[in-house]
């Protein structure tokens, strides 16, 4: 089976809103960048069929909070960027399920 990666640079697209469902389909994706959009709300289980996820950019958006489980099966994750947010409270127990985690 060939299992090419790629990524989707999606950044800078006034994105509002991230359905629940939007990346389900979705597989053998290595790099997801949302930065410099209008995200206030990330959904529980939004990544969770992105398993090959290796590096995450939400920077620079409206995000307030993080649910529990929204990174819960990105065991590959190594780099996750936040910066530039409006997080009044982050749970720890948010990044749990990130064992390998280089880069926050």
């Amino acid at each position: 089976m060939d299992r090419r990666k790629f990524s989707r640079d999606l950044s800078e697209n006034r994105i509002e809103l991230i359905e629940q469902g939007t990346f389900d389909k979705i597989i053998f994706l290595e790099e997801l960048d949302l930065g410099l959009n209008r995200i206030e709300l990330l959904q529980a289980g939004l990544f969770k069929n992105l398993n090959d996820l290796g590096t995450v950019s939400l920077s620079h958006n409206a995000i307030q909070g993080l649910p529990e489980d929204v990174f819960r099966n990105l065991h590959l994750l190594k780099e996750l960027e936040l910066a530039g947010n409006k997080f009044t409270t982050v749970p720890s127990r948010s990044f749990r399920f990130i064992k390998g985690l280089d880069t926050l």
